[in-house]
């Protein structure tokens, strides 16, 4: 139980562990894949203004730009074009460069204008980030600085009251772009992101399903604390029943030998039949003794047989006699369909005891004039079969007792009122199965009961 305990513990401890390593990591990721968007916005923001600053407005509407890009070959010094000339690039034709982008290109030479005029402003950068960040509601505040060297040539605060996670940890997400060809300027930013707001549905979900583990492994402990309890009551019971059976046999057995002394020494006949009942009736009762005590070993795994050849019906033909005289007040009939030549390989006493708990269950069950047929043949359908069957004329079995019938200390509901335990056919099932063989059960309510055995053919 102990070792249940803890390791339920240690299970739900690693699942906490590994979720919430798993949150960590979703948090990191999401954070980089913000701080790659945010930073890809700022550098088109930029090139947008740097565009916006120097195109020429376009004939077919006010709000477009045009920006021309012309063959100048080699530049006349001379010529009037280098009063024109907004900026200018060298770019190595000789040599392939993979990292270099022309339009990036294009665009930092504007930005090179832009920021030597001092005509980059924050503010437009801000509103164009307001307008092209699809998801702001992430943004809890941020800071952008542009920097020359040390110095500070433009800054920008914001907080935006409308974020509604505004009492939590955040995210501090460092954002740090170079400016211009000239690499002289520096945009660097600090945006707080809200982490209860990046991963509020992430940390929903493993709540939930948290919380659903603590539940189920709570659950589970408190079932098994139960039932251990009840596996120790169960097993004091059985040690108190079991001390009590065994401690019965010793004087069941100075009875049986009293009864058997009174029985030849008494003259009068009908005393003397009176003594032999009463000693069979003992004897009957040391067997269902021995019956018990050999189902307690049959739990623990204990039961050990003694197989010898068995002749079916000279054992059932005795148990038949006895079953007479103690249901005397019942008139029972008892038919055979037993080859008298054939035998099986069981344990003797095991074997009279599931073929007198099923006689005997058939006489019980079924009123006052019973007709009980015993049979045995070789399967037609399984090789080296034997079939045994015990039908009776009784009440039968509820439907929906049938798969239960089997169970310890089950009863069927039409017969609760009757004296009984519920341990026989239990016993009955582990012997049939201890030999190898299987038994089953047919029966409706009211129309009698049919138990069938199938036995390996050993003989």
């Amino acid at each position: 139980m102990n070792k249940w305990i803890i390791s339920s513990i240690l299970a739900l401890g690693i699942l906490v562990i590994s979720q919430s390593v798993w949150l960590q990591n979703s948090i990191e990721k999401e954070r980089l894949q913000i701080k790659e968007e945010l930073t890809s916005i700022l550098k088109n923001a930029i090139q947008f203004e740097s565009f916006k600053e120097f195109g020429s407005t376009s004939a077919d509407s006010s709000s477009e730009k045009n920006v021309i890009i012309e063959n100048m070959g080699k530049i006349d010094k001379t010529s009037s074009n280098e009063n024109k000339e907004i900026g200018r690039y060298k770019l190595d034709v000789d040599n392939f460069q993979s990292r270099v982008s022309l339009s990036q290109t294009i665009g930092d030479v504007f930005t090179d204008v832009l920021l030597s005029k001092n005509l980059l402003r924050l503010s437009s950068i801000d509103s164009l980030l307001r307008t092209g960040y699809s998801d702001s509601t992430l943004l809890k505040s941020y800071t952008m600085k542009i920097m020359k060297g040390n110095e500070t040539i433009d800054s920008l605060s914001v907080y935006w009251a409308r974020s509604s996670f505004v009492n939590f940890s955040e995210l501090d997400i460092p954002i740090f772009i170079t400016l211009g060809t000239k690499k002289k300027y520096q945009l660097k930013g600090d945006f707080k992101i809200a982490k209860s707001a990046m991963v509020q549905k992430m940390t929903q979900s493993i709540a939930w399903s948290t919380f659903a583990v603590i539940g189920v492994s709570v659950g589970m402990l408190v079932l098994l604390v139960s039932l251990r309890r009840k596996d120790i009551k169960l097993r004091r019971r059985e040690r108190t029943v079991n001390g009590i059976v065994h401690d019965l046999k010793s004087p069941l057995s100075y009875v049986y030998t009293m009864l058997g002394f009174y029985e030849k020494s008494e003259q009068d006949p009908d005393k003397k039949r009176g003594f032999e009942t009463a000693k069979k009736r003992v004897g009957h009762l040391a067997e269902k003794i021995e019956l018990l005590l050999s189902s307690f070993k049959a739990q623990k795994g204990l039961l050990s047989l003694h197989t010898a050849s068995y002749n079916l019906m000279e054992h059932c033909n005795e148990i038949a006699m006895e079953l007479k005289e103690i249901y005397i007040n019942k008139d029972i009939t008892f038919n055979f369909t037993v080859d008298p030549a054939m035998e099986l390989v069981v344990d003797p006493m095991f074997f009279d005891d599931c073929m007198r708990n099923l006689m005997d269950n058939a006489v019980k069950y079924s009123g006052e004039k019973p007709v009980i047929e015993i049979g045995m043949e070789k399967s037609s359908n399984y090789k080296n079969t034997v079939v045994v069957t015990v039908k009776d004329n009784g009440i039968g079995i509820p439907e929906q007792s049938l798969k239960k019938i089997f169970r310890e200390f089950y009863r069927a509901e039409n017969v609760s009122e009757r004296k009984g335990y519920g341990i026989g056919l239990s016993f009955v099932k582990r012997i049939i199965q201890s030999h190898g063989g299987e038994i089953k059960v047919g029966s409706a309510k009211g129309t009698g009961t049919i138990f069938t055995i199938f036995m390996p053919n050993k003989g």
